[in-house]
């Protein structure tokens, strides 16, 4: 069960990774350049697979790894939370920096779901994009050093 666990979550972090590098090039034109709608419509987009992505490596990891049962109106936060503690079966996946951006990422993504685009506030929204990159950096490394530690 554990060497296919780690080759769906294998999957999943390859995807990721061609999502971000599919992404970089309007995630450049940001730094220096307010988006249009259209634009932010498609950041929106972009955080949003990249958050989901996130967290069904997590959730794959806790499922596999923990005992809970997961509550279906707030799994997203549980699942969240989990992510950075310690459990009888498991060491913490992701380190305790990546909390405040993983939760704007989250919160942004339940807006991105039920927002009509208009919504999307740029100065809300930059930070996350600008820092989409580094952030999957630190996830990715954090992830792999999990798989390495526990799916050998």
């Amino acid at each position: 069960m554990g060497s296919f666990i780690k080759s769906k979550i294998v999957l999943e972090i390859e995807q990721i990774d061609r999502h971000i590098n599919e992404s970089k090039h309007i995630i450049a034109y940001c730094i220096n350049n307010e988006p249009n709608y259209i634009e932010k419509s498609g950041l929106a987009m972009i955080l949003h697979s990249f958050y989901h992505g996130v967290e069904l490596v997590l959730l794959m990891i806790i499922k596999d790894k923990d005992t809970y049962k997961l509550e279906e109106h707030r799994w997203h936060k549980f699942i969240y939370n989990k992510a950075f503690e310690d459990t009888e079966t498991r060491t913490q996946i992701l380190r305790d920096e990546l909390k405040e951006i993983l939760k704007n990422l989250m919160n942004f993504r339940h807006l991105a779901r039920n927002s009509y685009a208009y919504n999307y506030d740029w100065n809300k929204m930059k930070n996350l994009v600008l820092q989409l990159e580094s952030t999957w950096d630190i996830v990715k490394q954090d992830l792999n050093n999990f798989l390495e530690v526990h799916y050998e």
